[in-house]
């Protein structure tokens, strides 16, 4: 395989990434940019979120991300694409529309690829930890209320 067919698989792989967390948020275009070994993992460390394989992603996704938000959309400000070394890096925002209104915060996404470029092993994925730990406080403030006149 070229060099220039791995990046263009890469590009593409990247590409459905952001579009299928885009509106609506779409799992079954997530997964299939990824392999079957893949791994997600939420960071810094100090919000707590461990590694997640397909099944637990696909787990979290439903019970917690497609319930919350109304809008989910990720842009790019930058995307370094390393095609040696199998990995991309991606700079941007996400824009999130929830049951406490919207919000905006920054995000550093790193990408890894299989040998051919053509599936997602790993995602890190960075988010502004000051903006989700408030956004987070909020929902939880909403959903305990929410909770509390059931």
């Amino acid at each position: 395989m070229t060099s220039s067919s791995i990046r263009s698989n890469m590009e593409r792989l990247l590409q459905a990434t952001i579009d299928g967390f885009s509106a609506p948020l779409d799992y079954d275009a997530l997964r299939a940019t990824r392999s079957d070994d893949f791994i997600y993992q939420f960071l810094p460390p100090s919000l707590g979120a461990p590694p997640r394989n397909n099944d637990e992603y696909k787990e979290f996704f439903y019970a917690q991300l497609k319930p919350l938000f109304q809008k989910f959309e990720v842009g790019s400000k930058s995307i370094i694409i390393d095609t040696e070394a199998r990995k991309a890096a991606l700079y941007g925002w996400v824009d999130v529309e929830s049951v406490v209104g919207p919000t905006s915060m920054e995000l550093v996404m790193m990408l890894n690829f299989t040998e051919a470029g053509d599936k997602i092993t790993r995602i890190d994925e960075f988010f502004d930890s000051a903006v989700y730990s408030g956004f987070f406080a909020k929902v939880k403030e909403v959903m305990g209320q929410a909770d509390e006149g059931e």
